[in-house]
């Protein structure tokens, strides 16, 4: 749940301010003997044997302009907020789709931290998405190929943020990855597409900043 709890407060810096802490985390877990960990990267308002996991925020943090925000990933977003409505119904497939998504941007999501967070074991995993005619790896391909095409493709987000976003932990794997896939480098697939042309969407972005105030 540490790794949860981390990856978000992560990119609500990265939203915000790299020195941003929330108001208090929250653990259903009892605490740990030492706290130290914990108190340098969440900060000194932690508590455990909470009734749920959470983190709490300041109202004026929520409501913060997000300045790298664009309309084709508001759309996204909403995608994966409407996926989530019905997750209860969910195939092994998509669970392990959506907490790579989370997972990701860590740069640690391996099938165990995975079936770590889906509350079962690897070979179970494994074994479902066998059955669902999937695997592990090529879920993980299929994002990155996906995020890939929307952050280099159809946005201007710098490359070195992509690649921590795919999941690289240099921009170099990230790169060599990319031509792998694609047959060119990101830089060359940039300068083929041209400047994007990018659009105000009131309506959406009033949609996106009120789902988000609602969790």
């Amino acid at each position: 749940m540490e790794l949860a709890l981390g990856v978000m407060v992560r990119v609500i810096r990265q939203l915000l301010k790299p020195d941003w802490a929330p108001r208090r985390v929250c653990f259903e877990h009892p605490a740990p003997r030492d706290l130290s960990t914990h108190e340098r990267f969440f900060g000194p308002h932690i508590e455990f044997d909470y009734d749920f996991n959470c983190i709490i925020c300041a109202k004026a943090d929520l409501d913060a302009r997000n300045p790298s925000a664009d309309p084709a990933m508001a759309r996204y977003a909403q995608q994966l907020i409407d996926a989530s409505a019905v997750s209860q119904h969910a195939t092994m497939s998509e669970d392990v789709r959506r907490t790579v998504l989370l997972l990701l941007p860590s740069g640690r999501c391996s099938i165990e931290q995975v079936a770590e967070q889906l509350g079962v074991v690897c070979r179970t995993v494994q074994r479902r998405l066998a059955d669902e005619g999937q695997s592990f790896s090529s879920i993980v391909a299929g994002v990155r190929t996906e995020l890939a095409t929307r952050h280099v493709i159809e946005s201007d987000r710098p490359l070195t943020e992509v690649a921590t976003l795919l999941g690289f932990s240099a921009p170099s794997a990230f790169s060599r990855w990319y031509q792998a896939q694609f047959g060119c480098s990101p830089k060359e697939s940039r300068a083929a597409r041209g400047p994007v042309r990018r659009q105000t969407e009131p309506s959406e972005a009033g949609s996106t900043a009120r789902t988000t105030r609602s969790g």
